[in-house]
């Protein structure tokens, strides 16, 4: 762990992790609770809500994947990245909206907020030192989880509940985790290929 944490680059990496998480599990965790609450979106459409998500996200993760081989990681993320913000906008300020406008929200929100990972993590791979990958990917799957815990903790102390039994500041939310995407657009250009040599002591 030590020589793991001795490369600056593997730190810019777990930077870029960390952000990655605040981008998306500041918004994820609620859009139950918001969808139901504020939006009366009925409980019994809940699973076609996540199904759908889901269905269209495993085919557009191949295709992300293939774009981010033929155009470039960085590049391909950004795009993606900047397209995740429309729809995390979109859901956090809605006020009212029938069932299937909903769907038509919610769907691409995951199909854009986790495409994000498909270069992502293959940025963040590629910048380990090869001999330390295992360290560097445990380090890394730590970083992840401080970054879904800390995100949802911030979402948390943001969101309050009203008289009305409604969410209130979830757009505070939405605009907290385009910050944290901006921030990754930004980052994504200082996260090298793991072959630099490590900080002198």
């Amino acid at each position: 762990m030590k020589q793991a944490l001795s490369y600056a680059n593997h730190w810019r990496a777990y930077a870029y992790m960390f952000l990655m998480m605040m981008g998306g599990f500041t918004v994820i965790p609620y859009i139950t609770l918001y969808s139901t609450l504020n939006l009366h979106f009925p409980e019994t459409l809940l699973p076609v809500l996540y199904l759908s998500g889901g269905a269209f996200t495993f085919f557009t993760s191949q295709w992300i994947g293939h774009l981010a081989d033929k155009h470039g990681k960085a590049r391909v993320f950004r795009i993606i990245a900047v397209i995740a913000m429309l729809p995390i906008l979109a859901m956090t300020n809605v006020t009212s909206a029938p069932w299937w406008l909903v769907l038509c929200i919610t769907t691409p929100f995951f199909i854009f907020v986790s495409g994000r990972f498909v270069p992502g993590m293959a940025i963040i791979t590629s910048a380990s030192v090869p001999h330390l990958r295992g360290t560097f990917m445990g380090i890394n799957s730590a970083v992840q989880s401080i970054g879904t815990s800390i995100a949802t903790l911030v979402a948390g102390f943001t969101i309050t509940i009203n008289s009305e039994g409604m969410l209130e500041h979830y757009n505070v939310v939405g605009y907290i985790a385009c910050i944290s995407i901006l921030a990754t657009l930004w980052m994504v250009g200082y996260v090298r290929v793991g072959t630099e040599a490590p900080l002198k002591p």
